[in-house]
């Protein structure tokens, strides 16, 4: 997943995300001036973008006023990417001189949840203690044998102390233990992510990456034969996409939902019920730790499905958030900690430090970080002069973690206002793809969160709940037709 904004020649440059400022024409392709958000009364249209052949037309154009060769890329290069030679030299030094004032990132790091229990266990009556941003606890030995989505939440090792307020209690736990989930609702609210490992099998895992590489290459030859003549009807935006694409994935194919019920569910020994698994109890009762109404985290609707991928070669890109946040939202929490968007990047193979892992600043995902970030001017701190940067200040005092090294099957939920970037990649070998199977889920409460989704396939607009999503699932498996998902099917 990729948004930037940035700057070429004083103008301010926004993919992806859209925010409240007059937008100029980008080099990448050029979106609407649209509000940061709209309530549930109100409707999103995003622009039409431009066709993968007016994207190489432009593209041509630019490098032949430059005096550069039109020829100089393969032609599945050029028709991806969006910069001239200059934009993308700037880009890597703009990148090269962020890299240079973050501090270094460290792996995350794991909280044992049998240490959680415990510790619940053997506090005055059984309520657990200490749990949330600011406990660093050793990570569970690799040896041991895990059972799906129950052995470890990691969270960042280290987290930024500020007032918060605490998430209410969840309303629903099934099997899964409500002081766990207290702890993880609060190191997602302080921190803005948290990593829970083996939420998806390694055989499904295995499946489903074989099945998008191969839809990724299908994709590819389709738009370079002009079967598909708009690139953005299978990839996304991303920035930097030499060696790195944003794959839409469709809902109907097997290994798509066998993995989604994987990740989205925990069924019993003969798998005549499918429980809540751990991780759609996390994105449901975030949500519903903001809500006074009962169970409103069912309602969260599937915003995003795609695959983020990267190979040999792919550069590390900027900083960024996907999801801008400059104010106040109205209908959400005021003091800007409850989440619009909650992303689940989950691993489809190991992934270690050499692949381009994504490194996340932890506690970046306020308004008051995001202000600072993007230099507006709307606090004190934010003021830039011609020797202080709130942009530099917050890049070089955020700690920061490393997505890496994670093993297959592993997941982190996050709050995509977080800062984070994609590292690069320098895997020794070059057919070797790093996959992030993900998925987003939208606040019920929200209607437009900002920016555009970056999935196809009529998803995004489809409005599909979390609670209409598993039962289909469910009923998919138990051999009875399903509602909701038809309706969108697809098999490219």
């Amino acid at each position: 997943m990729m948004m930037m904004m940035m700057t070429f020649g004083g103008g301010i440059v926004s993919v992806r995300c859209l925010v409240l400022r007059q937008t100029v024409v980008s080099p990448f392709r050029q979106l609407p001036v649209s509000p940061l958000y709209s309530v549930v009364s109100e409707d999103h249209q995003p622009q039409q973008p431009l066709s993968s052949q007016q994207q190489q037309e432009k593209q041509e154009e630019e490098q032949e006023q430059e005096g550069q060769p039109s020829s100089s890329t393969s032609p599945r290069l050029r028709r991806f990417m969006y910069m001239t030679t200059e934009q993308d030299i700037q880009l890597r030094q703009k990148g090269e001189f962020e890299q240079s004032l973050m501090q270094t990132p460290t792996p995350i790091q794991a909280l044992n949840i049998a240490k959680l229990q415990s510790r619940k266990n053997s506090a005055p009556n059984g309520k657990a203690t200490g749990f949330g941003g600011g406990v660093t606890t050793r990570t569970s030995p690799s040896n041991k044998k895990l059972k799906k989505g129950k052995a470890t939440i990691p969270t960042s090792s280290t987290t930024t102390t500020k007032s918060m307020t605490q998430p209410q209690q969840p309303q629903q736990q099934y099997n899964h233990d409500p002081a766990v989930i207290q702890a993880i609702l609060q190191t997602i609210q302080q921190d803005g992510l948290v990593r829970i490992d083996n939420v998806l099998s390694s055989d499904a895992a295995d499946t489903l990456r074989d099945y998008l590489l191969e839809l990724r290459h299908r994709a590819t030859v389709a738009i370079e034969e002009g079967t598909v003549v708009d690139s953005q009807e299978r990839f996304a935006d991303v920035l930097l996409n030499q060696n790195r694409c944003d794959l839409k994935i469709p809902l109907g194919p097997k290994p798509v939902h066998q993995a989604l019920l994987d990740v989205l569910t925990e069924p019993n020994k003969d798998n005549s019920q499918y429980n809540p698994s751990l991780v759609r109890t996390v994105i449901e009762s975030v949500f519903d730790s903001y809500s006074t109404v009962p169970n409103r985290g069912k309602y969260a609707s599937l915003w995003e499905l795609n695959c983020f991928m990267s190979n040999a070669g792919a550069r590390r890109q900027l900083v960024h958030a996907d999801n801008v946040c400059l104010q106040p939202i109205p209908g959400l929490q005021d003091d800007g900690q409850e989440p619009i968007l909650l992303t689940c990047f989950i691993a489809l193979q190991d992934i270690d430090p050499t692949m381009g892992p994504t490194v996340w600043m932890p506690g970046t995902h306020t308004i008051d970080a995001h202000n600072r970030f993007f230099e507006t001017g709307r606090d004190t701190s934010s003021t830039k002069t011609d020797t202080y940067s709130p942009k530099n200040d917050i890049l070089q005092s955020s700690k920061a973690v490393l997505g890496a090294p994670i093993p297959k099957g592993a997941c982190v939920i996050f709050d995509p206002r977080v800062l984070h970037c994609a590292g690069a990649n320098h895997c020794a070998d070059p057919t070797h793809t790093r996959a992030l199977f993900y998925m987003s889920f939208k606040n019920p409460k929200i209607d437009n969160p900002g920016c555009p989704s970056t999935s196809g396939y009529g998803i995004s607009t489809a409005e599909l709940t979390m609670e209409q999503l598993v039962t289909d699932l469910t009923n998919q498996q138990q051999g009875r037709p399903m509602k909701y998902i038809p309706l969108i099917a697809s098999n490219p």
